[in-house]
């Protein structure tokens, strides 16, 4: 059987950086499923601008009130994966609408598990902060990158799955883990990650998932004097000035 890799975005809001995104990934994968919401995990209502490509289709999910926003997120990304499934995937690569790769270390990854017949591999991300062009550097968390389909696949909170936890510590988003538990390796594949750039900074915050922790921190008055130099408390890094990869612009 022929391989198949489609890619699962997650989208609420910046739904702004959705066609840069389409672009980035187009070319690497036969297939884009966007699921997308229109409630938050903390529900808020909000109703994201879809656009229309021949490569993409559009799932519309809707939180459960009954359980945290993590679990809601967890669902959602097997809701995706459910969906890939469905449309003949062999692998997925799950993604939310602000991550980025570069094409060509993309292409050359992409080869390396399909010819080695991996479950999966892992990468480290780069994360910038209110301006395509202002990076805070490589974090310490680690993500996903393309993933086999086995039988019973799923995400979840899985202590197992390679690289959750490095030396003790957890590097992995416990709604990003895979049901894996070998066959994953490191790739030097870097997943670029526009966390923090954003048209509405403050809906991003009041619907993350991790928005009591955000809220509770320097984050704010970051965002409010970030510019290269400034040294980022939330982060402990000095954010220094880089080339718009991507062209994004917002």
């Amino acid at each position: 059987m022929a391989n198949k890799l489609i890619a699962i975005v997650n989208l609420f809001d910046g739904e702004e950086m959705l066609p840069f995104l389409i672009n980035n990934i187009k070319p690497h994968v036969d297939g884009i499923i966007v699921v997308w919401q229109d409630v938050s995990n903390w529900g808020e209502s909000y109703t994201p601008k879809l656009i229309h490509d021949s490569k993409t289709i559009y799932s519309h999910y809707v939180p459960k009130k009954a359980i945290p926003p993590h679990q809601n997120e967890t669902a959602k990304r097997n809701f995706g994966l459910q969906k890939a499934i469905a449309f003949g995937a062999t692998h997925i690569l799950m993604m939310d609408v602000d991550e980025f790769y570069d094409s060509n270390d993309f292409a050359r990854e992409k080869e390396r598990i399909y010819k080695n017949n991996l479950n999966g591999l892992v990468c480290q991300l780069e994360c910038f902060f209110k301006e395509p062009t202002l990076t805070i550097g490589i974090e310490r968390t680690l993500v996903p990158f393309i993933q086999k389909v086995v039988n019973g696949l799923q995400f979840g909170s899985f202590k197992h799955y390679p690289f959750a936890y490095v030396d003790g510590e957890p590097r992995i988003d416990p709604t990003r883990r895979l049901s894996h538990t070998k066959g994953v390796e490191m790739s030097d594949i870097i997943m670029y990650h526009y966390s923090h750039v954003r048209k509405d900074y403050m809906r991003k915050i009041n619907n993350s998932s991790a928005r009591n922790n955000l809220l509770g921190s320097t984050i704010l008055e970051d965002y409010k004097n970030a510019k290269p130099g400034y040294f980022c408390q939330y982060y402990q890094k000095e954010l220094k000035e880089v080339e718009n990869k991507f062209n994004i612009v917002i």
